[in-house]
């Protein structure tokens, strides 16, 4: 009984010629793509290239917006958490000192909205 087969030692269209087409296979007179060829490399995009010359939206655009969204959320949280701390807060000193609501606001407003104008439509 014969061991497994190689790449090597297989024969027949599309193996080891010009017509080679098949994924995984270099060497001379190879034409076809191979594992590490893709068909959109290096893009994150919500639309493939060439549907209709339509922009394409960066993945980090969206990232920052939603930041961009709960930081204008937490800051007023923040702030009306100065003169109503949380139950929680009360039973931990140390937080209601911290004001973490308040600071995490402003560290997200400031992160979202950097990625959402760096990566807005149009600008990548």
């Amino acid at each position: 009984m014969a061991g497994p087969v190689r790449r090597s030692e297989q024969s027949g269209p599309g193996r080891n010629g010009p017509e080679n087409t098949t994924l995984g296979t270099t060497g001379p007179g190879h034409t076809g793509p191979t594992e590490h060829e893709h068909a959109y490399p290096g893009t994150s995009a919500a639309a493939a290239p060439g549907h209709g010359g339509k922009a394409r939206l960066s993945i980090w655009f969206f990232v920052g917006t939603l930041c961009l969204m709960y930081g204008l959320v937490l800051i007023p949280v923040g702030i009306y958490e100065f003169s109503h701390p949380s139950e929680t807060a009360l039973r931990l000193p140390l937080l209601l000192k911290l004001h973490a609501t308040f600071w995490w606001g402003i560290l997200l407003t400031i992160f979202g909205g950097f990625y959402a104008i760096r990566f807005r439509p149009g600008t990548v």
